[in-house]
């Protein structure tokens, strides 16, 4: 990856000398990062917002109750844990708020259900659990995409909840093919 912006770097500087606009190309790149900075800082505020009222939730006890309501998905989906196990709120917590669109907030209770689901992991395998876990949270089954929606609105958009209907379309699809995937993969590995 290092040698594709390297190279795309370095040709954005000769085009910017051959054509002669070389302080076009210098000013467009102190604009860019800039505009970059400028973006960051107004995602950390919102990674920040999300991880403390997700840690709230969870230590409000709010989290068992998020828990109860999704317990008949995650009696489906993952079967053979107990219904108390910190495994299971760990990933009740990743997907409550993955549901919230707040994908950086359900990092670390992503990292804590997966070393949790280590623990009970037999020898040094993936579980069906682990595995299922990875790619339900890779496709991170969203109905209110808050982050998405703060960051279009961060960059201007006059309609930054437009993309709503899109990411449930997409999410959906994709949260169907990872749990067929996952299905697939267990029958063959038995």
């Amino acid at each position: 990856m290092n040698v594709v912006w390297f190279v795309m770097v370095v040709s954005a500087l000769a085009a910017g000398i051959f054509s002669g606009k070389p302080s076009a190309v210098m000013e467009g790149a102190f604009l860019g990062a800039e505009r970059a900075v400028e973006f960051m800082i107004s995602a950390a505020g919102l990674i920040c917002l999300w991880s403390g009222l997700l840690r709230i939730v969870d230590e409000s006890g709010a989290a068992g109750v998020i828990s109860k309501l999704l317990r008949p998905i995650t009696r489906l989906l993952f079967p053979h844990l107990k219904p108390d196990s910190q495994a299971l709120k760990s990933i009740t917590l990743n997907m409550t708020a993955n549901l919230l669109g707040c994908g950086n907030a359900a990092t670390p209770a992503g990292i804590k259900a997966m070393s949790e689901l280590w623990k009970l992991s037999p020898g040094d395998k993936c579980s069906r659990e682990m595995r299922l876990f990875a790619l339900i949270n890779t496709a991170s089954l969203q109905l209110i995409p808050s982050t998405v929606i703060a960051f279009r609105q961060a960059a201007g958009s006059k309609a930054p909840s437009a993309v709503i209907p899109a990411v449930w379309a997409v999410s959906a699809a994709v949260f169907v093919v990872i749990c067929t995937v996952e299905k697939i993969i267990s029958r063959r590995a038995k």
